[in-house]
Order: structure tokens, then sequence, then C-alpha cells
């Protein structure tokens, strides 16, 4: 219990014990007295209940915002098991799909910078590199391909043209 909810107690209970004080004085002035010290102590009790009212809805809406953060974080986590760090050509590395993972995703790669920042962002192919569209880093996946010409010159193909 919050000491301002013990404070509310405590004055209605003085405001009872003051009402049992009323019908015992004959004196007007004794009377007016104590029903002015009686209407003191409920609005300072109404104050108090307002004020404890007030705190438990910042605690409940507290309590909510951290009960989502950790469903958020619970899905995370499930999400993050079903990924595994690969290392692909050129000792570059991104996450991927466990093989044993029943998913009815594609297959595909996962930017490392992101998921370590519990970011989902899947890689997208762009030539020979792959590029993840929150972060925009750039991964190269595979050596381009050589091609040789009838006269024995070579030239390297890169995304689709000579």
């Amino acid at each position: 219990m919050t000491d301002e909810t013990e404070t509310g107690f405590s004055l209605i209970s003085k405001a009872i014990d003051i009402t049992k004080t009323l019908g015992q004085k004959e004196n007007d002035a004794a009377i007016e007295t104590i029903q002015g010290d009686l209407q003191q102590l409920l609005l300072k009790a109404l104050r108090e209940a307002a004020q404890a009212e007030k705190e438990i809805s910042e605690l409940d809406l507290r309590c909510k915002k951290l009960e989502r953060a950790f469903a958020e974080l619970s899905v995370t986590k499930a999400d993050r098991n079903k990924y595994e760090l690969q290392k692909l050509d050129f000792g570059v590395f991104v996450y991927a799909l466990k093989s044993d993972t029943e998913s009815p995703e594609p297959a595909h790669y996962l930017c490392t910078n992101c998921f370590d920042q519990n970011q989902k962002s899947i890689l997208q192919p762009e030539g020979h590199n792959y590029r993840c569209g929150r972060c925009n880093a750039s991964i190269r996946f595979k050596q381009p391909e050589k091609k040789i010409s009838a006269a024995g010159n070579t030239s390297v193909i890169r995304g689709g043209r000579r």
C-alpha cells in the first residue's frame, strides 16, 4: 500500500471520529468548527485518493509497456534462434535460416549489422552483391564471371554487361 493510500485511510478514519463527536456537542460554534475540520479532512482525503489513483494509473501504463517489450523480445529471441551465422565467399558473414528450421519462408540471408540490432533485414541481390535495404550495407557474394573471346582476350562480366 502506498503512503498516499495509508494517509487517505487515516484521514477518512479521523473524519469518522469527528462525525461521532458532532452528536455529542450542543454548542453551534463547536459544531461549525467540527464541520469545517471535517470538510478539510475530506478534501485532503480526496486529493490523496486522486494522487494515488494517478500513480496507480501511471504504474499500470508502465507495466503494460514492459509486458509489450517483453513479448517483443520473446518473439525476437524465437525468431533469432531460427538463424545461424554463415560465411560466404571472400570471408563475408551473413545470417541464414538454419537447415533444420521448418519455415514457410524461402531461403534468404540477413544483414549481420541489422540482425545484431534486433532488426530483420533481408539482403537483396544486386549484381554480384547483396544489399541491405535498411542500413545500405553492400556484401560481395561471388566473383565476376570471366568470358574468353575467340581472340583469347578476357573480359569481366558485371551485372549482365561486358
